[in-house]
């Protein structure tokens, strides 16, 4: 059976169950079939792509044939590993995606639902525009409202600190995926005035505070943080690097213990978070595919007995996104991938980051790390 501290897990398994698969009664069948419903989705993803986005039309004359040996991996039960048969695909560059975001499309504008105009993940790189079905939004609401119940339960009360006037920001699917799982949420917007702030999440006594790491740490600095923190409030950082120092300040200032979302909008917003064990953030591995890869290109294998990957760049393909799918996605963020199963019982790859790589992506071909 499926631990029940694993909740992504659980869900995954709903989905698997549902396409037909059997996510078994082990981690090994549950990684088992999930494999295998990746690789049916990267199949998939790489008809959509080749057959309907003008970019990877132009570089992935050999998208069908691709897609067939990756359907009959699946049939025979040989789920394609990080590297493996998709080696053999170039990557997308963050600057690909910003020069050209149309050629990206994969079905009409009439299609999409919503469009997003960001810098990248983090709070760095080029202006870039990505688009999203509303079936693309939905599969986000969804991870949503699966990971926050590590946070909070049914009842409880939830301040977002982000933008979310517009439909389809990080804001206004988050407040969605909280009306689904039964919190109130109240969504502030980005911090302008952090005693004005404050004053607001008294008001509101909030369980949990979901907010930007530097925001957070304003807030932690400030001194009518005090009585906040007498109600140690669970926070999420997202958006941007956490780094343990950082952490720690917000711990201190805001009484109650941080843990980590990793997510960009390139990949639909949501990407991965931590359970309560806080030992990496489980990723949303029925929606992406992770590799971790080295200055060459090179996708590190896990180690056997470390369990994890070598440390890199985390490199994504979007399995069920159909708006503006991504294939080998260089993301510019260092990290590795942690393969043994959490203490929680997740059987889910967890996602460890250290921050941007240093300077600006070069040119093809060129080291970067």
């Amino acid at each position: 059976m499926i631990p029940p501290g694993a909740l992504l897990d659980q869900w995954i398994a709903g989905r698997l169950i549902a396409s037909g698969l059997d996510p078994g009664n082990s981690a090994q069948d549950f990684r088992a079939a999930l494999e295998a419903w990746q690789t049916s989705c990267l199949a998939a993803t790489l008809r959509h792509a080749g057959e309907h986005s003008l970019y990877y039309r132009r570089i992935l004359p050999l998208a069908a044939s691709l897609a067939e040996d990756l359907e009959s991996r699946a049939a025979a039960g040989r789920p394609v590993a990080p590297g493996g048969a998709l080696a053999a695909l170039p990557f997308t560059w963050p600057q690909d995606l910003a020069a050209d975001p149309e050629g990206f499309l994969a079905v009409s504008l009439s299609e999409t639902e919503g469009v997003i105009t960001s810098p990248s993940s983090g709070s760095s790189g080029e202006a870039k525009r990505v688009y999203s079905t509303a079936e693309d939004l939905q599969s986000s609401v969804d991870f949503f409202s699966q990971g926050m119940r590590f946070l909070a339960e049914p009842g409880d009360r939830v301040a977002m600190l982000m933008s979310g006037e517009r439909p389809g920001s990080v804001g206004d699917l988050f407040a969605r995926a909280m009306r689904r799982a039964a919190i109130d949420c109240l969504v502030l917007g980005p911090v302008l005035d952090e005693e004005e702030t404050l004053r607001r999440l008294a008001a509101f006594r909030p369980h949990c505070l979901v907010a930007l790491p530097a925001q957070a740490l304003a807030l932690a600095r400030h001194p009518l943080a005090a009585e906040l923190s007498k109600r140690k409030p669970a926070i999420l950082l997202s958006a941007d690097f956490v780094s343990p120092g950082l952490a720690l300040a917000v711990e201190k200032g805001l009484g109650g213990p941080v843990f980590i979302h990793y997510g960009m909008t390139e990949t639909g917003l949501a990407g991965a978070v931590e359970c309560p064990e806080r030992r990496g953030c489980h990723s949303r591995e029925g929606d992406l595919f992770l590799e971790i890869v080295d200055e060459y290109g090179r996708t590190h294998d896990p180690d056997a007995r470390s369990g994890a990957t070598r440390w890199g760049e985390i490199t994504v393909t979007t399995l069920t996104r159909r708006a503006m799918p991504l294939l080998r996605y260089r993301t510019g963020d260092l990290g590795r991938l942690i393969t043994r199963p959490c203490p929680c019982g997740s059987a889910l790859y967890r996602l460890e980051v250290q921050g941007r790589l240093s300077g600006t992506i070069p040119p093809r071909g060129k080291p970067r790390i």
